[in-house]
């Protein structure tokens, strides 16, 4: 009796652990994975990754809409920026990434929007594994999920 409830706490602290690891996301909301980041960045380590809830039965998330943002009002010198994806909360893989540094918002904001359709993850991190910023002073991640 003693190792049952042994290995049931045990089970809970490991679980407790694996949770706090990442955020609970809520469907619509803008979650802001990478901020001012000013070197590389890994997948849910520097970067905070979400966990994206089932939604009446849908595991997978709908429409992800992810941008990157330069601030200091200026290009890059090169970077590569992605989404990543992870079914486990463990192990991210690549889903999108973006190398340009001529990209530029409306507003004359250094960046770029992007959408990734028909991935089945249950946890989203923003990753940048390459950054030079030349005259940008840092660079940020964020993204919306629509509901399945």
């Amino acid at each position: 009796m003693k190792t049952r409830i042994v290995l049931a706490l045990a089970g809970l602290i490991g679980l407790a652990t694996l949770l706090s690891a990442q955020t609970a996301y809520q469907y619509g909301a803008l979650a802001n994975s990478i901020s001012a980041a000013t070197t590389t960045c890994a997948p849910a380590s520097c970067a905070t990754a979400y966990a994206i809830p089932v939604l009446d039965g849908h595991e997978h998330p709908g429409r992800i809409t992810w941008q990157y943002t330069f601030a200091g009002g200026a290009q890059p010198t090169s970077h590569t920026t992605g989404l990543y994806g992870s079914i486990d909360g463990t192990n991210y893989y690549l889903l999108d990434s973006s190398s340009c540094i001529t990209c530029t918002f409306q507003n004359g904001q250094q960046g770029e929007l992007r959408h990734v359709v028909n991935k089945g993850v249950k946890w989203l991190s923003c990753g940048i594994s390459a950054l030079t910023l030349g005259s940008a002073t840092s660079e940020s991640c964020s993204f919306i999920v629509e509901k399945p």
